[in-house]
């Protein structure tokens, strides 16, 4: 596996870096070679001719056109002028699938049908133009391979045309490049330098890329109190400073804001769900570039053949010379190549992440590691002295975090019942008070309340402690029975609240003959048989707070009336 990249500013230089690189052996591989073409000035007369002329020189070739807001190669400074990288696979295959949104979209599950159907599926390329909800919900559900990786960026949307592959330009769609092997080996370095300085709040409504709002407050207005930027026509330059933190699974994912509407929503670069967390940052240069610099020696001994790098244009924004010193230090172990981006694509157990201000770098090889392929083990970095900047963000960031950890502590004590850790009933307010405002025909939702039968008389046979370890019992059998996006809490005694996201009647049925089952197997102190009553409400338009509760609660009155241990459905 070998990488050549060049910067070409004439037509007539070409001819003069192929023989001075000598490239004469490469025109006559017949071996697989993936060549993509950096452009900063859009898909122009020279890039044509460039594209021409690799075609004429190369057999078994793709190639890719990518405008970029800069692009780099090797350990040298990044440049606008156009530059060609040639990726030769010696022992592996490509193939490449441009899918166009406006005039032969594909589904994710044909593509899903595709990537696993393709034998020996070991790396997936996505390229990309600048996002937008259509392309976003394809993209982001692609399901790969157990066994397979996928990396990639966002091309500039400096252009009208993004991305171009062969000859059909691509100005809404992706590319996927497909690579199989049995013998590739890749390792993957991501990270974005930005910390969290405010505490964590939650998303409340969401939809796409669009975030409605934040603790039931209008998105805009809870970023303009943090960052105290105007809804004017310098907003998206503004928020590229201060993206939105998403905590996810294993990530932490950072969206940068692109727009805001009359209703206060904030438009992200990705997507976003309602429910999850997120906080607001701001970005370290000198911590993110001593990671880069850590990575780089561990990838000493991996011996790489060729790299890859993806690095956000917001990058080069803020940190100036810092974003080039990163992209340079990758370039002493192996031969580089890669473009700034508007957002960096990466996998996490086969789903794919897009994530915005990130450095993203690949490190592949064909084949054992050998010596050969490693230049050199890198220089270390010079570890100057951090700027004041940087002390005052790590000093800003070590007080958010004991803010976070004491606010985490008050929160959980003020939300949380004590005695069955599940939410007491001011967060159950909360919580009902979100859904009814997300509430409608697609996103419906039911409340269910749960009554233990003859709770007084365990009570009083058995004592307040056997009762309380039943109601402990019970609130972790409930926990473990539901959903991790349903919602349980303690009413009050011996009544629980249980809130049904997303379901349809005879899904609310299955959960509630669930709880059923577990709790006639569960074992109980002195074996005693515990059941309880459940009286449910469907979410129906013009529900309210009052209204949805009383009618669950005259199911439960129902459903004990007619003996108990049953539920009733309103």
């Amino acid at each position: 596996m070998k990488q050549w990249s060049f910067v070409i500013s004439q037509q007539h230089s070409l001819s003069q870096i192929w023989e001075a690189k000598d490239l004469q052996a490469l025109a006559a591989s017949q071996h697989p070679k993936l060549v993509f073409i950096y452009t900063g000035s859009g898909f122009d007369n020279l890039y044509a001719f460039v594209q021409r002329w690799l075609e004429e020189k190369l057999d078994n070739v793709e190639i890719i056109g990518v405008t970029t807001g800069g692009h780099f190669m090797d350990n040298s400074p990044g440049s606008q002028q156009l530059m060609v990288s040639i990726t030769l696979f010696e022992q592996s295959y490509i193939q490449v699938l441009p899918v166009n949104m406006q005039s032969s979209p594909l589904s994710a599950l044909a593509i899903n049908q595709i990537l696993h159907h393709t034998p020996n599926l070991s790396l997936v390329m996505l390229l990309s133009t600048p996002v937008d909800d259509p392309l976003l919900d394809v993209v982001l559900n692609l399901q790969l391979p157990e066994q397979t990786q996928l990396f990639g960026g966002v091309a500039s949307p400096v252009h009208p045309t993004g991305l171009l592959c062969g000859s059909d330009p691509l100005q809404s769609g992706f590319v996927l490049v497909l690579i199989q092997s049995q013998n590739l080996h890749c390792r993957t370095f991501s990270y974005t330098g930005w910390l969290p300085m405010s505490m964590n709040r939650r998303i409340t409504d969401a939809q796409g890329s669009w975030i409605k709002s934040i603790d039931n407050l209008p998105a805009f207005e809870v970023y303009h109190n943090y960052t105290t930027i105007e809804n004017d026509n310098q907003f998206a330059h503004d928020a590229l400073a201060f993206p939105v933190l998403l905590p996810r699974p294993s990530l932490l994912l950072s969206r940068v804001p692109v727009e805001v509407n009359n209703a206060g929503h904030i438009r992200v670069a990705g997507d976003v769900l309602t429910g999850e967390d997120v906080s607001f940052g701001y970005g370290d240069a000198h911590r993110s570039l001593a990671c880069i610099d850590d990575w780089c020696t561990t990838l000493a001994d991996f011996a790489p053949q060729v790299l890859f790098g993806y690095s956000c244009t917001i990058r080069n924004m803020l940190f100036a010379d810092y974003a080039w010193q990163e992209t340079m230090l990758p370039g002493s172990l192996a031969p580089m190549s890669g473009f700034v981006t508007w957002g960096e694509y990466s996998s996490v157990k086969g789903k794919v992440t897009l994530n915005n201000t990130s450095l993203l770098m690949v490190a592949l090889r064909e084949g054992n590691a050998s010596p050969i392929y490693a230049r050199a083990t890198p220089a270390r970095m010079a570890r100057t002295r951090p700027s004041l900047m940087s002390r005052l963000v790590n000093f800003m960031h070590v007080a958010s975090e004991e803010f976070r950890e004491h606010n985490q502590q008050l929160s959980t004590q003020a939300q949380t019942d004590k005695l069955t850790g599940l939410y007491n009933r001011y967060r159950l307010d909360s919580e009902l008070l979100s859904l009814l405002h997300q509430a409608s025909a697609a996103r419906n939702f039911s409340l269910v309340l749960m009554d233990i039968d003859h709770f007084k008389q365990v009570n009083d046979a058995y004592g307040h402690q056997t009762g309380d370890s039943i109601l402990r019992q019970i609130s972790e059998l409930v926990c473990n029975q539901l959903r991790w996006q349903d919602i349980a809490g303690r009413w009050g005694g011996e009544e629980f609240m249980l809130l049904i996201t997303d379901s349809d009647k005879t899904q609310l049925t299955t959960v509630l003959k669930r709880l059923q089952q577990s709790l006639a197997h569960a074992s109980m102190p002195f074996g005693l048989t515990i059941t309880c009553s459940f009286g449910a409400a469907q979410w129906q338009p013009g529900d309210d707070e009052r209204s949805l509760v009383r009618r669950a609660d005259i199911a439960l009155y129902n459903a004990k009336d007619q003996g108990r241990n049953r539920f009733v459905i309103d």
